[in-house]
């Protein structure tokens, strides 16, 4: 048996038709700033590396420093909204190195001196920051990856996943940091 029906007048369906259209979809979340100088939580690093050809005469996986002799530097994050900045400190305070990324999917060049350039691709995802990285040397590369710096609710802990990807290696790292 059916419900009763609802009739609506012909202009109160209209109404309805173009107030629908006028509000049109519903704005994007505000953007998750993820600025800041983030204390690594020593505690908290995990990391692992595997052969990545167990079959292949692979060197022996280096071992995790004991807890004391790791040392993460803090880092500083500038984010903008379409550029985000990332410094990693040394002892004094100034930035050792620094990469900057733009977050609509563009290609990123991060040159270092001597050093691999680092060319990336980042977006957001929600809390998320996503970058795929490769480090290159004379267009050959070296090794690459993907780190995802991500926010917590509370915004006082951002944390830092990176899977690396080499040609005798893999790699995974998880760092928490805590906001200074």
């Amino acid at each position: 048996m059916e419900g009763p029906r609802v009739w609506l007048p012909r202009s109160m369906v209209v109404f309805l038709g173009l107030a629908s259209l006028a509000t049109g979809p519903s704005p994007p979340p505000p953007r998750v700033d993820l600025s800041g100088t983030w204390m690594p939580d020593l505690n908290r690093h995990r990391r692992r590396t595997e052969p990545r050809n167990p079959d292949g005469g692979a060197p022996a996986v280096p071992a995790a420093p004991p807890g004391g002799a790791l040392l993460l530097p803090p880092v500083r994050v500038i984010d903008q909204g379409p550029v985000v900045v990332f410094d990693f400190l040394g002892e004094d305070g100034r930035a050792m190195t620094s990469l900057r990324f733009t977050t609509d999917g563009a290609e990123n060049l991060n040159p270092r001196g001597n050093a691999p350039a680092h060319v990336s691709r980042s977006r957001r995802e929600g809390r998320t920051l996503r970058t795929e990285w490769r480090l290159m040397r004379e267009a050959v590369e070296a090794l690459s990856g993907v780190d995802t710096w991500t926010l917590s609710e509370d915004g006082a802990t951002l944390t830092q996943e990176t899977v690396t990807e080499g040609t005798r290696l893999r790699g995974w790292t998880n760092t928490a940091y805590k906001r200074k």
